[in-house]
């Protein structure tokens, strides 16, 4: 059984040992180490259970958040944020071995932490306007009154939630993904769960829309700067942004 060099060819990133498909650094093709037909599907099924149980988690969490909002909306948000990171916990064990660093990669230059709230500006001004146009021109779609404004849920919804969420679209399942599919195909499943996440809340139409481009915006970001921290902060400023304009 032939083997390949253990890095990308493109960029140099470290391969795992069982041969992504996909470089989970730049996300192009990579060369797999030679597996026998039984070694190769326990390792699909692993990352295909490693993507199920985040989609398995989002809807626990959801339904568990939902529940828990009836006691204030900053406790629904917290219930549904530890219910998606237990499921990353879990799935970070079916689709190992991947390394921390590249299920999270952190590292990246100035100008890309320059870019995030810039990014974050305009995804946040995209959902300022769908919602103006929801509350405008479509009829039988309601708007909920916004909380007040309190130090938990800023820290529910400016640190647990872009923490949590991205960790879970852009960190793990874009890096099971990319051993699964193309980078264009992990970049749109991903925000098509981030948007989903969101829109299984309540309000389809209000939601899932402006939730979907959010999510395309993080995922460009974390793809170009190559770290995973950028899309947090992007996010972290998009969801104050929402708080504090509304």
């Amino acid at each position: 059984m032939s083997e390949v060099a253990n890095s990308c060819r493109h960029c140099g990133a470290s391969i795992d040992k069982d041969g992504a498909r996909f470089c989970t650094r730049c996300g192009k093709p990579t060369s797999r180490r030679a597996l026998t037909p039984r070694q190769a599907d326990w390792t699909e099924s692993r990352n295909v259970a490693s993507v199920g149980t985040i989609f398995a988690g989002i809807l626990v969490g959801v339904g568990l958040g939902a529940w828990a909002t009836g006691l204030g909306e900053w406790i629904g948000i917290a219930v549904q944020e530890l219910a998606v990171g237990a499921a990353v916990a879990l799935a970070l064990y079916l689709a190992r071995p991947l390394l921390l660093r590249e299920w999270f990669p952190w590292r990246t230059t100035f100008w890309w932490w320059v870019a995030a709230p810039a990014v974050a500006a305009i995804s946040y001004l995209f959902s300022a306007a769908w919602v103006a146009w929801i509350r405008g021109f479509a009829t039988g779609v309601e708007v909920p009154d916004a909380e007040p404004i309190t130090p938990i849920l800023i820290m529910a919804v400016g640190v647990l939630a872009p923490i949590v969420e991205e960790l879970s679209c852009r960190g793990v399942l874009h890096a099971v993904l990319l051993r699964l599919t193309t980078p264009l195909a992990t970049l749109m499943l991903t925000s098509a769960l981030f948007a989903l996440m969101h829109g299984l809340n309540g309000g389809f139409l209000l939601e899932i829309p402006h939730r979907f481009v959010a999510g395309i915006a993080f995922g460009m970001l974390r793809t170009r700067s190559g770290s995973v921290a950028t899309a947090i902060l992007a996010h972290a400023v998009h969801n104050a942004a929402a708080v504090w304009i509304g």
